[in-house]
């Protein structure tokens, strides 16, 4: 018994065990990260000083956003993403001024230049590489047939969502391996991600095309289509003719006064 307390009493006063420091030299990946890592531009180096800066409080760096007179316009939410330099969801920027989901160039092109002004706000040395990334885009819907833009929407989200998760990936990096990989499986006919026919079967255009900008638009009485959608017919109400307002909200409830609606 005596030995017994002898050999508790031991165990009660040791200290206790150290917490085995981590050695991140053994992880598999570390020899190539510290190759890349060191072989980055001046820019990329710089976008990641700021991103650690801004993620040490990011509450802080926020309030700091808020306070400070200048800032865009931005929903508050998506500041976080800006800061850290992760995927920034422009359907939810669309929805400033829109219920509906992002479907063409133009609501695409609003809601990037709204994106692209707060990272600027937040890495002013980035402007011209936001502005290169707009005209890419914006070159392939010039460029691609209308059936086609669904798939760029995707490339282009695509593309953000794999730059959220590198640190060695830019707007301008068009060139890059990952990038063309993302071309090729959303905008090529065989590509894993296109879903549509492309080329020779894509519909053929009449050589007299339907002029709808004379006719109301029954999507906008229905509260369904609104001024970022590409629509070209008239959002006019059906009933009174009066613009501001569609079929569904409108006071008067009398009879419609006649017209062509599509």
């Amino acid at each position: 018994p005596a030995k017994e307390s002898e050999d508790r009493s031991e165990l009660e006063v040791q200290p206790p065990s150290k917490r085995v420091k981590q050695d991140i030299s053994e992880f598999r990946w570390a020899a190539e990260s510290f190759i890349k890592n060191s072989v980055l531009s001046e820019k990329h180096k710089a976008v990641i000083r700021k991103v650690d800066n801004y993620s040490a409080d990011l509450n802080v760096a926020i309030k700091s956003i808020k306070k400070s007179s200048c800032n865009p316009s931005f929903p508050r939410k998506l500041w976080r993403a800006v800061l850290k330099d992760q995927y920034i969801e422009l359907n939810e920027v669309n929805a400033l001024v829109s219920t509906l989901q992002i479907t063409g160039e133009r609501a695409w092109r609003w809601a990037w230049q709204l994106a692209a002004e707060a990272i600027t706000f937040t890495f002013p040395f980035r402007r011209k590489e936001l502005i290169e990334y707009e005209q890419h885009i914006m070159g392939l819907f010039n460029t691609q047939h209308v059936s086609v833009h669904k798939n760029i929407l995707q490339y282009d989200k695509a593309i953000c969502q794999l730059m959220g998760l590198r640190r060695d990936l830019l707007y301008d990096d068009f060139e890059q391996q990952d990038f063309a990989k993302y071309r090729s499986a959303f905008l090529t006919s065989s590509g894993s991600h296109t879903g549509i026919s492309m080329g020779s079967a894509l519909p053929q255009q009449s050589p007299h095309p339907r002029d709808c900008s004379k006719e109301i638009c029954k999507k906008f009485n229905q509260g369904e289509c609104d001024a970022f959608s590409g629509c070209k017919r008239k959002h006019i109400c059906a009933n009174c003719r009066k613009s501001g307002h569609g079929a569904s909200s409108c006071k008067d409830k009398g009879e419609s006064k006649g017209g062509k609606t599509n």
